[in-house]
């Protein structure tokens, strides 16, 4: 089913998703999930607003100017089984921002993180393998797909493979290598998470 227009509020978020076109596979489902996504990572003392609109790429970004998150057409349309990976990995760029939470590293790997972590705990564990088949085929050669060494972003192979080792790791502790690096990343972010809370009791 399509929608003109639907609007949901979450704590002292909205999520709106505007459908321009009918082509646009913008379904209820996908966004209750989005708003499922958005009200689970919103921790307190955060705000954040989700948009679509025209960017002419694949993609998705956070503004903390705004405090938003533009998902692009071109990605709902292209690749719609990646929306929700690419939203809770863009609750994690806000997450890292609003709440101030330590990285040493990439922000973008990061964020991957706290998508898959999030995705996997909440029982979407499908929506992780989605991610990292899409990461794949994006590498197909009729992509035309070139990395750029100064993108934040993971080599795309690189990116896929992550998702699948922390996505069998979340499941399969017979997995030792992936077991391991998705266990060492769940304990270390909800490690800073909850650093977090309690710096701010503490003022």
């Amino acid at each position: 089913t399509y929608a003109n227009l639907v609007g949901y509020t979450s704590n002292s978020s909205t999520v709106t998703l505007f459908v321009s076109r009918s082509s646009m596979p913008i379904t209820a489902e996908m966004v209750d999930r989005v708003e499922q996504i958005q009200r689970d990572m919103t921790f307190p003392g955060m705000h954040v607003d989700i948009r679509h609109g025209k960017c002419h790429d694949v993609n998705a970004f956070y503004s903390p100017v705004t405090q938003t998150i533009m998902v692009c057409d071109e990605t709902i349309e292209a690749y719609p089984m990646l929306v929700p990976a690419f939203v809770a990995h863009e609750m994690g760029h806000a997450m890292i921002d609003q709440l101030d939470l330590p990285i040493t590293g990439s922000e973008e790997v990061a964020a991957d993180e706290i998508s898959i972590i999030y995705l996997a705990r909440s029982g979407h564990l499908d929506d992780v393998w989605a991610a990292a088949v899409a990461y794949k085929e994006m590498t197909a050669p009729y992509h035309h797909y070139h990395y750029v060494p100064q993108d934040d972003h993971p080599e795309l192979n690189n990116r896929a493979w992550t998702f699948a080792c922390m996505a069998t790791g979340a499941e399969d502790a017979s997995v030792v290598p992936c077991y391991q690096k998705y266990q060492r990343a769940l304990r270390n972010w909800t490690r800073l998470v909850v650093q977090h809370y309690r710096e701010q009791d503490e003022q």
